[in-house]
């Protein structure tokens, strides 16, 4: 049995807490914040051992991997000492603020010898796992486009409008289709972005955008769009791939059912998935205990990662580009970054005051 440790008790905290609930051959055990209501308050809900210090839960010797589920600023030495500490990291996305603190922490898992998984669920998802497989197989063709949306829930702390801390809505939200249009599309080539503060006073104050839309240029002369919203007041979060023979559809809220659509000799036939997307709650509950097993998984040595670190950073680069291209106004940037264009994407905006 693999013992996990939660390192945070915030909003994902439970969501994390939750799904290994339904994870086979894990157990969480105890968890970690320095707010001790929010610590007693998780582990009364999941009957967990309950600590303000996250050095003791990483002392415990029948823990063998970790969850950082702390904000951004903290990934970086909190995944160092549980590396340290022996303990297999799974680090929250996005990885880190900066691309110099993601290369900390994939090195120091490295000299550790332990695992690093980066939480982007959306690849344990099992209708994506089958486009992956569909798109490796050559079923859909050569890709032609992605297409899809992020709307999430609006912040409910400052620090997520601030880009310098690993906030604001293209890194902590639309990062995660960053990560899938490029494991499912290949190498990107550049970047265009626009965005802005439409509504929400905090993005406003740190300069910062609650509405994005995100332009990429694939090596292989693909291209795709991803749009993202923290203001729309209701959920949509879909994903759509088009090929030479074929494409794909994934509604992650259900709204719509998953299809693929395959063109054969006959015409074009719709492809019903054995793996579909017919589940209850299908982002919340399946796609996030999907990652868990996963993680489980591979401390046991039974299955590979399915995000490293080297994903984790990559996906930041990306999120990084997004808000260069928004800040020379949604001119296009060319991957990679240098390491000046890394940090000035990065650079702390002075807070404004919003008048109203």
């Amino acid at each position: 049995m693999v013992g996990i440790g939660l390192i945070g008790a915030g909003r994902i905290a439970r969501v994390h807490a939750k799904a290994y609930t339904n994870v086979a051959g894990a157990r969480l055990l105890a968890v970690a914040d320095v707010v001790p209501e929010a610590a007693d308050s998780l582990a009364a809900a999941f009957h967990l051992d309950a600590y303000y210090d996250y050095q003791e839960l990483l002392a415990r010797p029948d823990i063998d991997g970790v969850i950082i589920a702390v904000p951004t600023p903290s990934h970086t030495q909190v995944a160092v000492d549980a590396a340290r500490a022996g303990k297999h990291v799974f680090c929250q996305k996005p990885i880190a603020p900066t691309l110099a603190e993601a290369d900390t922490i994939t090195t120091a898992c490295q000299e550790a010898g332990v695992q690093l998984q980066v939480g982007f669920m959306l690849r344990s998802s099992p209708p994506i796992a089958q486009i992956k497989r569909l798109i490796e197989d050559g079923v859909l063709g050569d890709i032609i486009s992605l297409r899809g949306s992020a709307f999430g829930w609006m912040p409910n702390n400052d620090w997520f409008y601030q880009v310098d801390k690993g906030g604001g809505l293209v890194i902590d939200t639309m990062i995660h289709f960053l990560d899938l249009w490029r494991w499912l599309g290949g190498p990107i080539q550049s970047i265009q972005a626009q965005g802005g503060a439409y509504v929400l006073d905090g993005a406003r104050r740190f300069q910062s955008t609650d509405n994005a839309q995100v332009s990429l240029h694939y090596t292989s002369g693909a291209f795709g769009n991803i749009y993202g919203s923290w203001t729309t007041g209701y959920g949509d979060f879909f994903f759509e791939v088009y090929g030479t023979k074929g494409s794909a559809f994934v509604d992650f809220l259900q709204r719509q059912p998953s299809v693929v659509h395959i063109k054969d000799a006959s015409g074009v036939s719709l492809l019903t998935p054995k793996v579909g997307w017919n589940f209850q709650d299908t982002l919340w509950d399946i796609t996030y205990a999907s990652e868990a097993q996963h993680f489980a998984a591979t401390i046991a040595g039974i299955e590979p990662l399915v995000a490293s670190g080297t994903d984790g950073k990559a996906a930041l680069e990306l999120a990084f580009a997004a808000e260069l291209s928004m800040m020379r106004n949604a001119a296009s940037v060319a991957l990679p970054l240098s390491s000046e264009e890394a940090v000035s994407a990065v650079a702390p905006r002075p807070q404004k005051e919003v008048r109203r």
